[in-house]
């Protein structure tokens, strides 16, 4: 068993001899007292953002608890997961957690910056749970159109989820589909979270146990 307090797990991983930082198999676990295995684990849910932002740690290739001190996005979805699951009724398991999908992974809370060292980056790694796990739930938030992101979004896009939202900050309602490249698929912060936790506790409950 993991400790409560450290619920998020990730490993860090330095570009060559610079001090750029990708973050990989970023986890948030839900269960109060979680089953903490890499190898193994339930990902009922994705999360697809932008880029890792202020939360990294100074210890590299290991997988290990992610100082969070700085970051907003990853104690939200937790919190807001776990609401769900109460106002669903069913029962959360040790080993159920959402993992977190990122455009570009480079670590960076200066979005403009991340972009133009990401630019000059050849092959940049990608998280290899995009090809590893199938989370029924898939939650975009990665925000607006981006002329020098939307391209990363395709091989999103081009993927099948059986249950696939954003919250469109246009039309001010969930959407449950993909999102295309131009669609305003709004990020948590600022973000009511009536209508998500309603939606996702919709989609829990309709989940066998």
């Amino acid at each position: 068993m993991g400790n409560p307090r450290d619920y998020c797990y990730a490993e860090f991983v330095p570009w060559q001899n610079s001090n750029l930082v990708f973050r990989l198999d970023t986890r948030i676990y839900l269960h109060d007292e979680p089953l903490i295995e890499r190898t193994g684990g339930d990902c009922i849910a994705a999360i697809v953002a932008k880029n890792p932002g202020s939360a990294r740690n100074d210890t590299y290739y290991r997988w290990e608890p992610v100082d969070l001190a700085s970051d907003s996005m990853i104690p939200i979805v937790k919190k807001w997961f776990c609401e769900a699951f109460r106002e669903s009724g069913k029962k959360m398991q040790p080993g159920h957690y959402v993992i977190v999908w990122n455009l570009f992974y480079l670590c960076n809370k200066t979005l403009g910056q991340a972009k133009k060292q990401y630019r000059d980056i050849p092959q940049p790694p990608v998280c290899l749970s995009e090809k590893s796990v199938s989370p029924r739930i898939v939650w975009f938030a990665w925000g607006g159109s981006d002329s020098e992101l939307n391209s990363l979004k395709q091989r999103f896009i081009q993927q099948s989820y059986s249950e696939p939202f954003f919250y469109d900050y246009g039309s001010k309602r969930i959407q449950s589909r993909v999102p295309s490249e131009t669609c305003k698929a709004k990020h948590t912060q600022g973000m009511l979270k009536s209508d998500v936790v309603r939606h996702l506790a919709n989609i829990l409950g309709s989940t066998a146990n």
